[in-house]
C-alpha cells in the first residue's frame, strides 16, 4: 500500500510540476486509397445489394493534436448496382457518384467520415462508421470495415436510402 502511495505522488508531482505528458498520436496514418464493397439493402426498393465502394482519404499525422486525428477524402459510390442506377443515367445523373467526407480517427481506431451538407437540386448524404486496422504493424490502416448509410434524393423523386456494411482493404 506504501508503494502505491509513492508511485501516486510521483505521478501527481510530475503532473503539477509542469513536465507535460506527450500528446497523444493518431494510432496509424489512413492517407492511401481502399477498394472494396458495399452490403445492403436500398429502402425504397427492398432490394438486397451488393455493390463497389473505392475510398481515398488524407491524413496529416504531423499535425500536432487533435488535428492529426482529422481525416479528409473522397468516397465513390457504384450505383450502377442498383434500380436507382437506370434511374440516374435517363436524368442525366452520374451513376459513379462522388462524395466528399471528413471525419476524425480515434485513438482505438475506430474512425468516422460523414459529408456535411445537401445541397439545393441533386442530393446525397453519405455517413461511415466503423473500425480500421494496420494489420502488418508498418503504422499505415490496412482495412477499414463497419457500418453505413448513403442516401440520395433526386430533384422530384423520392429519397432511396441504403444501409448496410462496408469493407475496404488498402490497395
Amino acid at each position: 500500500m506504501r508503494n502505491v502511495l509513492i508511485l501516486a505522488a510521483i505521478f501527481l508531482g510530475i503532473g503539477f510540476s509542469g513536465c507535460p505528458l506527450p500528446p497523444p498520436s493518431a494510432p496509424f496514418g489512413t492517407t492511401g486509397s481502399y477498394t472494396g464493397t458495399w452490403e445492403g439493402q436500398d429502402s425504397g426498393t427492398g432490394e438486397d445489394l451488393v455493390c463497389e465502394l473505392d475510398l481515398s482519404l488524407e491524413q496529416d499525422t504531423s499535425l500536432p493534436f487533435p488535428q492529426n486525428f482529422g481525416v479528409t477524402g473522397m468516397a465513390l459510390v457504384d450505383l450502377s448496382c442498383t434500380q436507382l442506377g437506370a434511374i440516374l443515367e435517363a436524368y442525366d445523373q452520374p451513376v459513379v457518384q462522388e462524395v466528399m467526407v471528413t471525419g476524425v480517427l480515434g485513438g482505438n481506431g475506430e474512425m468516422l467520415l460523414a459529408n456535411g451538407a445537401c445541397p439545393p437540386g441533386f442530393c446525397v448524404v453519405l455517413a461511415f462508421g466503423g473500425q480500421g486496422e494496420d494489420n502488418d504493424g508498418d503504422g499505415l490502416m490496412d482495412s477499414y470495415s463497419g457500418e453505413w448509410n448513403f442516401t440520395v434524393l433526386p430533384p422530384g423523386m423520392e429519397a432511396h436510402i441504403f444501409t448496410g456494411t462496408f469493407s475496404l482493404e488498402a490497395e
